[in-house]
């Protein structure tokens, strides 16, 4: 159903216990691929990142398109900051 990276990336996100949000979406200010492998045909536009228990940001886990940036969207816990400059 998910890629394994995603797969991964979701069980990670499980296991921390955080606040409110576990994790942060931003739009990527640069040109990457998509950190799927089979996901040739998509840039990345969204860079992926945990968030600590007092919701400071931690470093960036992966850049990944947009389709699946909302697969972890809709998994719930996440602060969405695409929408904003």
């Amino acid at each position: 159903m998910f890629p394994r990276f995603l797969r991964t990336f979701l069980r990670r996100s499980a296991a921390l216990t955080f606040a409110e949000s576990k994790i942060e979406l931003l739009r990527c200010g640069y040109r990457a691929r998509c950190s799927d492998a089979d996901c040739h045909e998509h840039s990345a536009t969204t860079i992926v990142r945990y968030l600590d228990a007092n919701g400071n940001p931690q470093r960036p886990i992966v850049e990944m398109c947009d389709e699946h940036a909302d697969q972890i969207r809709r998994q719930g816990h996440v602060r969405d900051l695409r929408g904003f400059p």
